[in-house]
């Protein structure tokens, strides 16, 4: 399909954007829709803004599809930090070389502007192993359909001096029940009991990091909502097929399962799971895109009865704060408005004395952390109820920004193009936000997206957090809605510029400490 589609796209363009790749082609059947990702080379970004409509509408003649196409255009960025994450996490997909991959045995060499060559050192046996299985020509195939610039890659075979005993390591890690490796989380079943298909003995992954397709995927966790269903009858048939349906639960989050029993199966086990049972399961994770947002379903091969550890530690990455800001330097806050000398100054609510709060907002591309990027983040600190600093920047998202989005946020493709990138940008928010509580209006949603691309960088936001969307409906009767702008207007606070991040952040900022009045 994508040599076809390339192929009528350039014969119908003569060529002249034979530079562009074809990363990948989104279907979402519910919504017949069908989404086209292409990547383009750095030094054309100019070009490919400006003939944004043009290669838009080529791409969808070449389609012929009768669904809606849209087309996603993003910039090919090789970034050493994120290029190492990429692999590292492209290496998940083989087990038996995953745990001997990591950082620091990733060479890279820029030959030129757009040139780069890998190599990946490896003990002699697991090069040569990974060799014979044909792994390095699946790297070339990711790296062809993930950039545009020309990178080259190597597996480099070594005698490893003081090279650890895995199977040591490996014994020692069960020990713990959790194992880590550079890339992803796994948690390791204990008493696991056949159940339904083969009897699975897979270390399980961390549900929260169930966020692209993949397949002979392992979770483990405990039932809820276990459900039988029965499809639509098929023409002939008296009833639908049965299959079943629950929701599997780990420390790190929740995720929809869904399984659907082969006929030569006839009455399976699978009708004996119910709630509260602790299981493994092993299958495929598939999109499932539903009014806009983004999950993935675990279609389910088979299920193993297991206990999960009693002492079960979930490990987050660390990251140290910066000693000193490197890209977005905070400031000082001065009240724009001059005060009137009439005017009766309230205190700070007592609630609000001795605390540190980070109050902030991101304007992003859109709603999907998996696919969406941040193009705008800004914070505020409340320190003894009063704002002390502001911290503002736009993040450039390596990507045409939709004109839904700039009619939304006003950000246009202009104002990111020279701005730092979120690898950039969030280590300095975090030296920002280090010990203070995180406020924002549906905070959850923006702690959604700086977690998203701080997983990159292994940079995780936990801080304590408060909500005014929560805070506003709990404390103010009778909105007829609680978006900010209502909420605002209740308080009596104008907002400046709404939904540009920093004229938010601020609004925000001042609705908290007056509703922080009602919590004293």
């Amino acid at each position: 399909m994508a040599y076809s589609l390339m192929t009528k796209f350039n014969e119908l363009t003569l060529g002249a954007y034979d530079y562009l790749v074809l990363e990948s082609v989104d279907v979402d059947i519910s919504a017949d829709s069908v989404r086209v990702n292409l990547i383009y080379p750095e030094l054309k970004e100019k070009e490919v803004r400006k003939e944004y409509d043009k290669i838009s509408n080529a791409v969808i003649k070449s389609m012929g599809s009768k669904a809606m196409v849209t087309v996603k255009l993003t910039k090919s960025h090789f970034d050493y930090d994120f290029f190492k994450a990429k692999l590292i996490t492209f290496f998940e997909n083989y087990p038996s070389v995953a745990p001997y991959v990591f950082s620091d045995d990733i060479e890279i060499t820029r030959n030129a502007d757009y040139d780069f060559s890998v190599k990946l050192r490896l003990d002699k046996d697991i090069a040569e192993y990974a060799v014979s299985r044909g792994i390095a020509e699946e790297v070339k195939k990711m790296l062809a359909s993930s950039y545009c610039e020309k990178v080259s890659f190597e597996f480099v075979p070594e005698e490893k001096k003081d090279k650890p005993d895995y199977i040591e390591l490996a014994e020692e890690e069960l020990k713990n029940y959790v194992y880590q490796t550079k890339g992803g989380h796994y948690i390791v079943p204990q008493n696991v009991e056949e159940f339904v298909g083969k009897i699975i003995y897979d270390r399980a992954g961390y549900i929260s990091d169930a966020n692209r397709e993949a397949t002979g995927v392992v979770y483990c966790g405990t039932v809820s909502e276990f459900t039988e269903c029965n499809r639509k009858p098929k023409e002939g048939e008296t009833e639908g097929r049965k299959f079943y349906k629950f929701t599997l639960t780990d420390p790190t989050g929740s995720l929809k399962c869904l399984y659907f029993p082969r006929k030569k199966e006839g009455e399976t086990n699978i009708v004996n799971l119910n709630d509260g049972k602790q299981v493994v399961v092993k299958g495929s994770l598939k999109e499932n895109r539903f009014r806009g947002q983004v999950s993935y379903d675990m279609f389910v091969n088979s299920v193993s009865l297991c206990t999960l550890p009693d002492d079960l530690v979930i490990e987050k990455n660390e990251f140290r704060a910066l000693s000193e800001y490197k890209t977005v330097f905070p400031k000082d806050y001065t009240e724009a408005t001059q005060a009137n000398i009439f005017d009766v100054v309230k205190p700070p609510s007592s609630w609000l004395m001795g605390k540190t709060f980070c109050v902030f907002d991101v304007e992003t591309t859109g709603t999907d952390t998996t696919t969406c990027k941040i193009i705008e983040i800004a914070a505020v600190k409340v320190v003894d109820g009063v704002i002390k600093q502001t911290f503002s920047t736009f993040v450039n998202p390596h990507e045409h920004i939709d004109e839904r989005i700039t009619q939304l946020t006003s950000i246009t493709d202009a104002d990111v193009a020279d701005a730092p990138d979120v690898e950039k940008v969030l280590p300095d928010f975090y030296k920002f936000s280090e010990n203070t509580v995180l406020v924002g209006h549906n905070v959850n949603f923006d702690i959604g997206f700086i977690n998203a691309s701080g997983k990159k960088i292994n940079i995780y936001f936990d801080n304590p957090r408060e909500d005014t969307l929560e805070l506003s409906r709990r404390y103010i009767k009778g909105l007829r809605n609680y978006k900010l702008g209502t909420v605002l207007k209740s308080l009596g606070i104008v907002n400046e510029q709404a939904h540009r991040a920093i004229y938010d952040t601020i609004a925000t900022a001042k609705a908290f400490i007056k509703l922080a009045d009602f919590m004293a």
